[in-house]
């Protein structure tokens, strides 16, 4: 189970509403600032006037300071934490209860993981179900880049959390960031994906590695027991889930009784076959079409 939790903390800006109006004189224009209101979100507001060539952005900073009030970030910070917490507890209560009520699961799979309470969490569940097939997305990055969020602590507890995995399906940003390499992409012929793929073993018995730029093909290599590199032509096209998708396929394919090249094959032919079918003018936001 997955637990995701957004935190929006709103910090409170002036908005400036200007009147201009415009004297000429001197055989020049000058112009001058003949209302100015500053409204806070609450509905308070000021007036002033003001010359425009005596607006610095000292004096500016210093009128929309006066009018707004601190923002209550600090609040909205302890608000946040208070229930991250409350989530937490409530998800470790809930594996607890499942695990008293005899529910057994044949696969534990972790997808995207928003801290690392929440690694905590998963953690749990391997140890409550030491049975189950136990499968780790490590999302923390993609496109050579980690996630704003993501931190040199949270890659360490990443990296423990796929110790205790049966499988990982790290993307190549993400593979990079486990074996601390850097994650800048670059092309990669058979031998460099399947070498990037064997060097996962010393943290997990078996990984796909996914998206891996390989000239005019995308690929993925695996290692473990079943050492393969699949290719499928690139599609130039970006949308979000592919990753989660083709997941998803692998798993499935596996549970079924797939050996994991056929399975890693079945995902790959799937999400291509997904991408050729999304009409090339919907909007991206709304994902692959399957």
């Amino acid at each position: 189970m997955v637990v995701f939790f957004l935190v929006f903390v709103q910090v409170p800006l002036a908005q400036i509403q200007l009147r201009v109006s415009y004297h000429h004189w001197d055989k020049r224009a000058r112009m001058r600032i003949i209302s100015c209101w500053a409204r806070h979100p609450r509905g308070r507001r000021g007036l002033c006037n003001m010359d425009l060539n005596d607006l610095t952005n000292e004096n500016y900073n210093k009128y929309v300071q006066s009018k707004a009030k601190p923002s209550p970030i600090g609040k909205n910070l302890v608000w946040a934490f208070t229930v991250g917490g409350l989530i937490c507890v409530l998800g470790q209560g809930m594996w607890d209860g499942y695990h008293a009520l005899g529910l057994e699961f044949e696969c534990i799979y972790t997808g995207y993981l928003g801290g690392e309470e929440q690694v905590a969490l998963a953690e749990k569940a391997f140890a409550l179900w030491p049975n189950a097939r136990k499968v780790v997305d490590p999302v923390m990055g993609d496109n050579g880049k980690a996630y704003s969020t993501v931190t040199p602590a949270f890659i360490d507890r990443m990296r423990k959390l796929t110790a205790q995995a049966d499988l990982i399906l790290p993307n190549a940003t993400e593979a990079a960031l486990l074996l601390q390499k850097d994650p800048a992409p670059a092309e990669l012929d058979e031998a460099a994906a399947q070498a990037l793929a064997d060097a996962l073993v010393t943290l997990a018995p078996s990984a796909v590695v996914t998206g891996l730029p390989m000239g005019k093909y995308i690929g993925c290599a695996g290692s473990g027991k079943d050492r393969f590199v699949i290719k499928k032509l690139h599609i130039d096209r970006s949308l979000p889930g592919t990753g989660d998708l083709y997941g998803a396929v692998l798993l499935g394919s596996l549970i079924q009784g797939n050996a994991l090249s056929a399975a890693a094959d079945n995902a790959a032919e799937f999400v291509s076959l997904a991408i050729q079918k999304t009409p090339a003018g919907q909007d991206t936001r709304f994902g692959v079409w399957f």
